[in-house]
């Protein structure tokens, strides 16, 4: 179990004139505090609770952040939560056992912190509503608690149809440093295309990076780019976690693609997702806009992509919607390739202005000061 107290309460940067909070941010991502800062390989830990936590703290709200560690009983947490609003984070254990017993100590939690006069907050980011083996916890988080939070209105839709709390929205802010925006991708010369296999110089390199669970859109992508890779041989480098089944499906996808598109895998980390994006043309995100989990997913890839100086080429999931100016939103990745290649000088100026609305809206800051709105509403009622 990690406890983190962020540093002294500001006030540094205010937020906004709402009075100061004591919070306490409660994670099941685990997480470490290297020289002083939390560090986790959790995308919940990073968007959902250090970025907003961060500058929470900057403008002056008294914040602590306790991982909610398999060995702790509600009646452990209890003793440890000192916030007058406590914002519960989100329950993923893949063991059906571990989850239930887990999801039983959650509410349990809930209850406790509420006879106690604490405000409970729920930060709901997945649709499990309708997953039969999640459903009966989310649907009593979500009647249990004082407030949601969602982090896209899709997600808040779902919400509201299962719960009549107050649900506000807190987005998943960028993360790593602004890139330069960058196209320009080595093309094959007349003599490479006829010689007899595709040449590694030549190939367009494209880059999926994503969750586990996002993995099962790979073989969308193969199927919908294999035609062009005919005509353009491209390589597709794949980064998601370590021990995922990625890796042998990068094997399989290689099999089943021959010479034309060159599959690649490697392991999750903030170094190697700045060299990933370093060295690709383009992102590529693929998805079912049909399928209700992915339809409520928040934009955060995309908008990491493009902040890192990168086009993005996806399906269009509700979330991606708001980006099709910045971006590329089709349903063929194929298609969404050849516009970027037939207009190089647009991809970078899409990139350039997608960077911009980012900063303004999709900065921590901007995260923190919807997270504040939802806080300070939940405890002045």
């Amino acid at each position: 179990m990690a406890v983190y107290v962020v540093g002294e309460p500001g006030p540094t940067t205010p937020i906004s004139d709402n009075s100061i909070v004591k919070i306490s941010w409660v994670t099941y991502a685990p997480f470490e505090v290297i020289d002083g800062v939390p560090v986790s390989a959790e995308a919940d830990g990073r968007y959902r609770v250090f970025a907003p936590v961060r500058e929470l703290a900057a403008s002056g709200h008294d914040v602590e952040v306790i991982q909610f560690a398999p060995e702790n009983s509600a009646a452990g947490m209890l003793a440890l939560i000192a916030g007058e609003v406590v914002v519960l984070g989100k329950l993923v254990p893949r063991n059906q056992q571990v989850f239930d017993e887990r999801a039983a100590a959650a509410l349990d939690l809930v209850r406790r912190l509420q006879a106690r006069g604490v405000k409970v907050i729920a930060d709901i980011n997945d649709n499990h509503f309708e997953n039969p083996a999640r459903a009966d916890y989310f649907r009593a988080l979500a009647n249990a608690v004082d407030a949601i939070v969602a982090s896209t209105p899709q997600m808040a839709q779902v919400v509201r149809r299962y719960s009549a709390k107050p649900v506000t929205l807190a987005r998943d802010p960028y993360e790593g440093e602004r890139g330069e925006p960058a196209f320009a991708p080595s093309r094959p010369r007349w003599w490479q295309k006829i010689i007899a296999g595709p040449v590694d110089g030549a190939r367009l390199k494209l880059l999926w990076f994503g969750y586990p669970a996002n993995l099962d859109t790979l073989a969308l992508l193969m199927e919908q780019l294999l035609p062009l890779a005919q005509h353009q041989p491209m390589s597709i480098h794949v980064v998601s976690r370590q021990g995922s089944v990625g890796e042998e499906l990068c094997r399989e996808m290689q099999a089943a693609s021959g010479a034309r598109i060159r599959w690649t895998f490697a392991a999750w980390s903030p170094a190697e997702m700045r060299k990933a994006f370093a060295d690709t043309d383009l992102v590529v995100l693929p998805s079912k806009p049909a399928d209700a989990r992915k339809a409520v997913k928040s934009p955060n890839r995309l908008v990491n992509a493009l902040w890192a100086g990168r086009l993005v080429i996806a399906h269009p999931l509700p979330a991606y919607q708001e980006f099709a100016e910045f971006a590329s939103i089709v349903d063929d990745m194929a298609a969404g390739v050849r516009w970027a290649l037939d207009h190089p000088d647009e991809v970078t100026a899409r990139i350039r202005r997608g960077q911009a609305y980012i900063d303004s809206n999709y900065s921590a800051r901007a995260a923190a000061r919807e997270w504040e709105h939802a806080i300070t509403t939940v405890c002045s009622v």
